[in-house]
């Protein structure tokens, strides 16, 4: 369920970031979409394509770009 997994980053893992980088729960979330935005701009859509398998059509959210690094991994490993 989406709204689970959401929940997990938003409650779960992003305090965990922001406790081991000693800053807050906002900049963590600013500073993963500001990444996520930079990549997107700096690179052509055939190349996210190429590497998750997926067509975007546009920026994808921070949820989006952390499950398909997720779901990357575990094809990986």
């Amino acid at each position: 369920d989406n709204s689970v997994m959401h929940n997990c980053l938003n409650k779960e893992c992003y305090p965990i970031v922001a406790a081991n980088f000693k800053t807050n729960l906002v900049n963590i979330d600013r500073n993963i979409r500001n990444a996520i935005k930079c990549a997107y701009a700096n690179h052509e859509e055939k190349d996210w394509n190429k590497i998750f398998n997926q067509e975007f059509t546009e920026t994808p959210s921070s949820r989006e770009f952390i499950y398909q690094c997720v779901d990357k991994i575990k094809e990986m490993y």
